[in-house]
């Protein structure tokens, strides 16, 4: 009798299982971590400037970037590059480089906190800026959001959303970077993992100087 009533059991369970949608989740962890991306996005830069058009992004850890807002005709009608050492920022008219270690750097960011927001990964640790400094949390809609703070007050935000696994990598297809002075919006339409890059592609070669 037991044995049958376990049996009954075990059936409806089955078929009780067999007719409920499997619960929605974030996609698992990726293998590995992206040391590079390659892709193609929509960008909007808000606060100090604005903007918001196609764009091109390239970035490779720790600290190379390449960010060219694209226009009619795919005219560039913004560029901003870092190799690590310099920011390079091309808008309209203006044109301006910045050392990253220079004590007078107007933006709360660095070259670090941008690379890995745009490969999903977490803060790293470089610099004068220690863990401690960071906050992360993550909410149930699998959102990540980093917060770093200076004298106890918060300088910079980081959101990481809507993220997909590519190739074995776990990516953020939306990243919003803010701070004070601008807050720049990504949303990623394609991603292409570790690509090989041209030897210039971080190369800083002034454009409107010329």
């Amino acid at each position: 009798m037991r044995k049958r009533i376990y049996l009954l059991l075990v059936i409806l369970t089955l078929y009780g299982c067999a007719g409920l949608k499997p619960p929605v989740t974030a996609p698992a962890p990726g293998s590995r971590l992206a040391r590079g991306i390659k892709a193609d996005a929509i960008v909007e830069l808000e606060k100090g400037s604005t903007l918001r058009g196609r764009a091109r992004i390239l970035a490779k850890a720790p600290a190379s970037f390449r960010i060219e807002v694209l226009g009619p005709f795919n005219i560039t009608m913004a560029l901003i590059i870092s190799d690590g050492k310099s920011l390079y920022v091309v808008s309209g008219a203006r044109e301006k480089e910045y050392l990253w270690q220079d004590p007078s750097f107007p933006y709360s960011f660095r070259a670090e906190d941008v690379v890995s927001s745009l490969l999903g990964e977490p803060p790293k640790t470089a610099g004068a800026v220690e863990k401690s400094d960071y906050a992360v949390s993550s909410g149930s809609d699998g959102n990540v959001r980093i917060t770093r703070m200076k004298d106890g007050k918060p300088v910079l935000t980081v959101v990481m959303s809507d993220f997909r696994n590519v190739s074995g990598a776990r990516l953020p297809f939306n990243v919003m970077i803010e701070d004070k002075r601008e807050a720049l919006k990504i949303k990623y339409s394609s991603v292409e993992i570790d690509p090989v890059f041209p030897p210039d592609s971080f190369v800083i070669t002034p454009i409107l100087s010329h």
